[in-house]
């Protein structure tokens, strides 16, 4: 009988024992993940963030940062990517830019529209009157030739590139031609594959290949009219990162990527200082460019004056 006893208390024991210890877990688990500073952002920086979380870790592995992929994920996100040089700050939070990216006007490959467009060369007002209503067609232009024809693609919401492009023409994304398409913009490219009298506009890391540096296959730019040596630049991402850094090239909105954060998180800001002297040399692998140097100095400074400050 008393071995009995002592065999159920045994029992009890071991069992809350390890009751005890998968909760240590469960906790320890949550602990975890309350820990995790998940990024809201467009999918074109997904590779280029990838990489930074990546490199960051291995100098900083007890800050623990992740992309939000869910929606539960990004309804508890620390940082929001802001793809515009409109600063979204108040009280509590602040915008610091870490890269640029450049938008251009695209076209699938052999499609109907690609037939109409062919190698039309388009300047700016061109550009104004193929993609916005409201404008008057070039004179020289047959406007049941081309707008007429032609399905404008756009996307909408702050993950969108369709508000800089159109703020680049001085437009309103509400007045796009053609259809609003819901989702990522990697999704606007789908969409002229699908409908041969479609045309778009997207980030350039949704138009090249990274690990080919050359426009993906299915794709084509919408020819500009910009010089011989601008032209070439398209030819393969490298040259184009290097052009647009050098120069501006007509008809090609180039915006600014920032941070949006918590300005009390020290953990953040010191990610956000990393990227700005070590990571930025990461941004041309994934078809960003880096920001100037002026620009880099004043973000720097902006950051590390918050640190300073809270010690």
């Amino acid at each position: 009988m008393k071995k009995n006893i002592y065999t159920i208390a045994f029992t009890l024991i071991l069992s809350l024992s390890f009751t005890e210890a998968w909760a240590g877990n469960d906790n320890e688990s949550d602990k975890a993940k309350s820990h995790t500073y998940y990024i809201n952002a467009p999918r074109f920086v997904y590779p280029l963030i990838e990489k930074w979380i990546a490199e960051y870790k291995q100098i900083k592995p007890e800050n623990d940062f992740a992309i939000a992929k869910s929606v539960a994920s990004k309804a508890v996100s620390s940082i929001n990517i802001q793809i515009s040089d409109t600063k979204v700050e108040n009280d509590n939070n602040k915008t610091v830019y870490i890269a640029k990216y450049a938008i251009l006007p695209i076209i699938a490959k052999g499609s109907a529209a690609y037939q109409i467009i062919g190698k039309k060369e388009f300047n700016e007002k061109k550009l104004k009157n193929l993609f916005f209503i409201g404008n008057d067609v070039d004179e020289n232009e047959n406007k049941d030739k081309v707008t007429g024809h032609v399905v404008v693609y756009s996307g909408y919401g702050n993950t969108s590139v369709a508000i800089p492009f159109a703020s680049y023409y001085g437009e309103n994304a509400s007045n796009f031609r053609g259809k609003n398409i819901a989702g990522d913009d990697i999704f606007l490219n789908t969409a002229i594959e699908k409908d041969p009298y479609g045309i778009s506009f997207n980030a350039v890391p949704n138009i090249y290949d990274i690990q080919s540096r050359l426009i993906k296959n299915n794709l084509d730019i919408i020819h500009l009219d910009v010089s011989n040596e601008q032209q070439n630049a398209f030819s393969s991402l490298d040259k184009l990162i290097t052009s647009l850094e050098i120069s501006n090239i007509k008809g090609i909105p180039v915006e600014k990527v920032g941070f949006t954060y918590n300005k009390d998180n020290n953990m953040i800001d010191d990610f956000v200082s990393w990227i700005l002297t070590i990571g930025k040399n990461y941004n041309h692998q994934y078809g960003l460019l880096e920001l100037n140097i002026k620009d880099v100095a004043q973000e720097t400074t902006k950051v590390k004056s918050a640190i300073i400050a809270k010690k």
